[in-house]
């Protein structure tokens, strides 16, 4: 007799252990005998997994749901970059004020060529994920960026932070865009209102030892914006007066040590005149509400004009001094007063 095989299969849960059972009957035609073969196996292990990964994918995406609303809220733009895939997925705010898609295939090249990354900051930007890519743990940048849908260009600051797997390779990039138009706006009123009173200034990254110069310092002391390994670089540089040297690392240490105002007076020479100018120099130390260093800001203001009548004026009551010790008589006669 031929007989057509086929399985019914059936879950069973014990009320006892709470132990999950599959079943499964075949009928069979064995030797001319019909029959049936019963099959059972314990797959309790396979289904608390199944529902453990179905109660995590609800809580995945509650979280997620949560993240969108606190990015949405907070008016940052965000996005997780996948170091292998080469590939960014963007929130909805990046998506909508740069015009692009929720997922961007080799997405560093994809924003130079679409020309959201404006042209002095590409090299930077490149640089940056490069870092990322080779293990840096947190990169940071403030840049220019064109806003295609808004039709302008708006000053952003982005910070990536790294996340590895258990090899320490760099597997996912979490990166967060904030506006900074209103602070370069009043960054640049302030330079504009220091320049004119003879001061430059510069922030001092004391963590990473980096001093970020403005434009005008740049020009001055023929400098990159970005300096590394401060104080030491500056000194091989031959920045600092030799003189002054040690005055120089001292001022530095009472930064590391949690100064919070420091002034000193050193030779630093300028690129412009070609000569060792002297600078009364001032730091005030920013610390986060856990009362750990962040950064310095630091200021300059040439006294070099002033120190030099400053002697002189000292030279002359020396010699005013010796002359009356010396002398019968003397006078002093005001000759723009008469008298």
């Amino acid at each position: 007799m031929s007989l057509v095989e086929f399985y019914l299969v059936r879950q069973y849960t014990s009320p006892v252990t709470n132990r999950h059972y599959v079943t499964k009957g075949k009928l069979i035609d064995w030797n001319g005998i019909d029959a049936h073969i019963e099959y059972i196996s314990d797959e309790t292990e396979r289904i608390n997994n199944q529902k453990n990964i179905l109660e995590l994918n609800k809580k995945l995406m509650i979280s997620e749901n949560l993240l969108q609303a606190v990015i949405s809220h907070s008016g940052l733009f965000f996005l997780e970059y996948d170091v292998q895939k080469n590939c960014a997925m963007l929130d909805e705010k990046s998506q909508k004020e740069l015009n692009l898609p929720r997922f961007v295939e080799n997405y560093v090249e994809t924003l130079i060529r679409k020309n959201i990354i404006l042209s002095e900051f590409i090299e930077p930007f490149r640089k940056l994920h490069h870092d990322l890519k080779c293990g840096v743990r947190e990169a940071e940048q403030t840049i220019r960026v064109l806003l295609p849908k808004l039709s302008r260009t708006s000053w952003v600051k982005i910070c990536y932070t790294n996340i590895f797997d258990e090899k320490g390779t760099p597997i996912k990039e979490i990166g967060t865009g904030q506006n900074h138009d209103r602070y370069k706006e009043l960054e640049e009123q302030f330079l504009i209102s220091a320049k004119q009173m003879g001061i430059t200034t510069w922030i001092y990254n004391i963590e990473k030892r980096q001093i970020h110069l403005n434009n005008n310092l740049q020009d001055n002391y023929g400098l990159k914006s970005i300096i590394n390994n401060v104080p030491d670089s500056m000194i091989a540089r031959k920045i600092i007066h030799p003189d002054d040297i040690e005055t120089y690392r001292r001022m530095h240490e009472d930064i590391f040590n949690g100064g919070k105002n420091i002034e000193v007076i050193l030779r630093i020479f300028s690129k412009n005149k070609q000569e060792y100018r002297r600078e009364k120099i001032s730091y005030t130390v920013v610390y986060d509400y856990l009362n750990n260093l962040i950064r310095a800001i630091g200021s300059g203001i040439d006294i070099t004009e002033e120190f030099i009548d400053q002697t002189r004026y000292k030279e002359q009551i020396n010699v005013i001094s010796t002359f009356e010790l010396n002398s019968i008589g003397s006078f002093r006669f005001n000759l723009t007063k008469i008298w």
